[in-house]
């Protein structure tokens, strides 16, 4: 090691800093969004409201479309059971269990 590098700078000292641009990254960008990406439902084209739909199983069970729901219902737990979303195991005593609820 030198001296320069082991002593303290001294006060009459001064930091010469020299402003450089900001160096800007020369990568051309992506869209985040494949090309090939596909929307394949838009509500206000399919005119399937919110607003409309059931907020509980027993609505979905009383609507005029409750075969189409059950369908559905069934459609999205063979998905799950498929993609071994969950493990079934016996629940010990002690333990609190955590409802579930459906999403819309």
């Amino acid at each position: 090691m030198t001296n320069d590098e082991t002593e303290p700078m001294q006060a009459d000292q001064t930091l010469v800093t020299t402003e450089e641009p900001v160096r800007r990254s020369q990568r051309q960008r992506k869209s985040t969004i494949l090309n090939d990406y596909v929307m394949y439902m838009y509500e206000n084209v399919n005119d399937i409201g919110l607003a409309d739909d059931p907020r509980t199983y027993k609505e979905a069970m009383m609507s005029l479309n409750s075969s189409k729901w059950l369908e559905a219902m069934e459609d999205e737990l063979r998905s799950m059971s498929s993609n071994k979303v969950w493990d079934l195991v016996e629940i010990p005593d002690w333990v609190k269990t955590v409802g579930i609820k459906w999403v819309n």
